[in-house]
């Protein structure tokens, strides 16, 4: 069958056979579309806009197509994948608002999870920091090469970054008090 020609739609061919599974049977998500998923969670969280976070997932995938870097596996693929869309989300949210500017939540960008909402409540350049170290997995002085600042001010976003959300993680459990769990 040529690329272009259509799968024959005859009784026989489209009627399942008594050996083939249930046509209710849940299908399985592809790995490439929980990657997709993935990825486009991860530049959302950065930018906290569907529209920025799409365009970042779309310049993504035209550097990959590229050719250049040269990409030897999917797992060095993914690393490319994540460290250009940590790129552009971080570049664009630069580019549209002040250093100073901190992030109003609206009902709609709340997850579930009370992590999730703390992180979105965090300030743009300490969630930034967080979500471009524990998500994307690069190093300080990449993040400081991102987004353009000290690894001292890396360094800073992040101790206050992991402050709060433990400080939050602590609460939601039930600790006490978090200085004496630290203690």
């Amino acid at each position: 069958m040529s690329a272009n020609a259509l799968p024959s739609t005859s009784p026989s061919a489209t009627a399942p056979s008594a050996t083939a599974p249930s046509a209710k049977a849940p299908k399985a998500q592809s790995p490439g579309l929980n990657r997709t998923a993935g990825l486009y969670a991860y530049a959302y969280r950065l930018t906290l806009s569907e529209s920025m976070a799409t365009a970042a997932l779309h310049q993504a995938a035209v550097t990959l197509r590229s050719g250049s870097p040269r990409i030897v596996d999917e797992q060095s693929a993914l690393e490319i994948a994540r460290t250009e869309i940590g790129r552009r989300s971080v570049g664009r949210r630069a580019a549209l608002l002040p250093a100073s500017t901190t992030i109003g939540l609206r009902e709609e960008d709340l997850v579930r999870s009370g992590f999730h909402r703390r992180l979105h409540g965090l300030p743009a350049l300490e969630r930034q920091c967080w979500l471009l170290r524990h998500t994307g997995g690069h190093d300080v002085e990449a993040i400081a090469g991102l987004l353009e600042i000290t690894t001292a001010q890396v360094r800073s976003a992040l101790s206050a970054a992991a402050a709060i959300l433990v400080a939050g993680e602590l609460a939601e459990s039930g600790a006490e008090d978090p200085e004496s769990a630290v203690s």
